[in-house]
């Protein structure tokens, strides 16, 4: 600060202070739970989302932008987290894919339908061939699935502010993966793409509780249904993502979650892609940190008071290490002085 006034360098400390904490809250990422089990390396995969097809839409979301002349619009996106079948437990993170206009990409049947008691249309709506994400992880992908599910969102015109959200429908997406995705070109009908995945109503939380049973499932069926998708290896990934990324991290190629160190990041869906940018080195010399004797005093105090046993504050143990937003990275990570 000068005179008062911020200068240059305190507006790019705010900006990236701003930056760091959107990072910071869409990277958390919970453990998968057989990785205490002692698993195997560590692998690359993508995975694709081409079309989800005779899914039941809610009228008032197909026809919210005639009704309303363009005072409002709705968009769709997928969001889906990893669920260990044998475990029964969600791992990972909560991907966020990209949002599409529900306009462009939805095709209404004239068939009519039920939606939560309410008047609805059978639709399809296409993804095209990039939407997706990739990820590495240890999990023996036979015994996992995605809980894929499909939301829609009211927006207005501007399309900046967002009004309420719809979970239209889930599935438990098979994640076993079929081939490398550098020998992979989209085909509507490729043999690898599986297509007999069913949909369902309500909240993929239900997994928690029965988990794929299908007869328990069954109840929630979307009759008809089906979801075109694809999960491939992606070997090319694999040294960003062994340096760059945390395990079991869902890392969409072109929303907010990219990750910090890519030369490219909006090609991280390609398969020529993505690059580490050139290693830098960092280190800490002569870091002092001093808390005053009011802190220890104040911290025995509370142990004391809480769990009825004297402590004695002696000091502090400082931990660091470079973090590029979702992990430590470098050799040591995360060390102890």
């Amino acid at each position: 600060m000068l005179g008062g006034k911020k200068d240059v360098g305190d507006t790019v400390v705010e900006k990236l202070g701003v930056k760091w904490t959107k990072l910071a809250k869409t990277c958390r990422v919970v453990p998968w739970p057989g990785a205490a089990d002692g698993a195997g390396e560590a692998k690359t995969y993508n995975f694709r989302v081409f079309e989800i097809g005779k899914i039941t839409v809610p009228s008032f979301l197909l026809d919210v932008e005639k009704e309303t002349k363009g005072a409002k619009k709705v968009q769709v996106h997928l969001c889906g987290t990893m669920f260990d079948t044998q475990r029964k437990a969600f791992f990972g993170n909560t991907w966020t894919g990209r949002r599409l206009p529900l306009s462009e990409c939805c095709k209404p049947a004239a068939d009519k339908a039920k939606w939560n008691g309410q008047a609805a249309r059978t639709c399809t709506l296409d993804f095209g061939p990039n939407y997706g994400a990739s990820f590495l992880s240890a999990a023996n992908l036979e015994n996992v699935r995605l809980a894929l599910e499909v939301v829609m969102t009211e927006m207005d015109a501007t399309q900046s502010i967002r009004g309420q959200e719809y979970s239209v429908c889930w599935t438990p997406m098979k994640m076993d993966a079929k081939r490398d995705l550098d020998k992979f070109v989209y085909s509507r009908n490729e043999a690898d793409v599986a297509s007999d995945t069913i949909m369902y109503s309500g909240t993929p939380r239900l997994l928690a509780y029965v988990g794929t049973d299908a007869k328990l499932l069954g109840r929630a069926k979307v009759d008809k249904s089906e979801c075109k998708h694809i999960t491939m290896t992606h070997e090319k990934l694999s040294e960003a993502a062994k340096a760059l990324m945390c395990p079991d991290d869902l890392v969409c190629g072109d929303e907010l979650s990219l990750v910090p160190g890519l030369s490219d990041q909006a090609r991280l869906m390609d398969a020529n892609g993505p690059r580490v940018l050139p290693a830098c080195p960092v280190s800490l010399e002569h870091v002092a940190v001093e808390v005053g004797d009011l802190f220890g005093n104040k911290l025995e105090e509370y142990i004391k008071a809480s769990s009825g046993h004297d402590f004695k504050f002696e000091g502090l143990v400082l931990e660091a290490g470079a973090h590029n937003g979702r992990r430590f990275i470098g050799e040591g990570g995360l060390g102890e002085y």
